[in-house]
């Protein structure tokens, strides 16, 4: 039997959800023996309790010519496509995150030893973006002049994509600027890891910048004093999927001094009884 050929995944690549499989077949295949195997990895980062996976193609994909099957998710495939014979485990789908195999085999219709892929062919499935972590400043914290700006961005994500938004939602004192701000990030902390910096609101006015870790500003003003505020922290993942964002509410900015109070009663020169 002649070694079928793999185009599509590419090697050590990352997928979406319906990925495309295709791959070529030099002879015809003997029924029911052009099998996928998709194995989790010891190195996968994400555990797959229900790996391996196999698929065995039905009839219209067992020709000697080209193929190509969108992999929509294993579910799917398994209960909607004609292309497919059976799924192993059934109802069970990849996991978002995790690194797999892929293995392909088939006999030949003359019934000789079947025969695989040569060498290695892994992907890792990536159906979602992994929601980055804002640590820093907490919901319901108070912040000065300048303050700790600290996050986790758990996979690597699209450059220009990660961004901060600082939006005005109460406080004493109403922000008379244009809303949000905007603070994109720089390109180093796009990538997998933990940050922790310090934020000094004037410097949002500033341009550029000063800090390599924050790439622009949109809204360029200093925040203001007593206005309470969000911070939003959205990333979209090198991959293309949907962006996501985790967000931290009821954080006062208290800028770098108190503000005076106001007596309202009694009033000047007002006589007591």
């Amino acid at each position: 039997t002649f070694a079928p050929i793999l185009t599509k995944p590419a090697n050590m690549s990352r997928v979406l959800d319906g990925f495309t499989l295709e791959y070529e077949l030099l002879e015809a295949a003997k029924p029911a023996t052009v099998i996928m195997v998709l194995t989790v990895q010891p190195w996968s980062e994400v555990p797959d309790a229900n790996s391996p996976h196999t698929i065995v193609f039905d009839q219209p994909k067992e020709t000697a010519a080209v193929h190509s099957l969108p992999i929509t998710n294993l579910t799917f495939l398994s209960h909607h496509n004609y292309d497919v014979l059976s799924v192993t485990p059934v109802n069970q789908d990849l996991i978002n995150g995790a690194a797999y195999r892929l293995d392909l085999s088939y006999q030949d219709v003359a019934g000789n030893t079947a025969a695989s892929l040569t060498g290695n062919h892994f992907f890792t499935f990536d159906s979602a973006t992994l929601a980055p972590t804002l640590t820093s400043p907490a919901t319901g914290s108070s912040i000065g002049a300048s303050f700790t700006v600290a996050f986790v961005i758990p996979e690597d994500m699209k450059d220009g994509t990660c961004a901060i938004a600082i939006t005005e939602t109460g406080g004493l004192v109403d922000d008379p600027v244009p809303n949000p701000r905007v603070l994109t990030l720089g390109t180093t902390e796009h990538v997998k890891g933990s940050y922790s910096y310090t934020l000094t609101s004037s410097h949002m006015a500033q341009t550029p910048f000063p800090q390599n870790w924050v790439a622009s500003v949109s809204s360029k003003f200093d925040l203001s004093d007593g206005t309470e505020y969000s911070f939003s922290l959205t990333c979209e993942d090198v991959a293309g999927n949907v962006a996501v964002s985790v967000t931290n509410t009821g954080i006062l900015y208290a800028g770098s001094s108190t503000l005076s109070p106001v007596l309202s009663k009694p009033t000047t020169a007002q006589c007591l009884s």
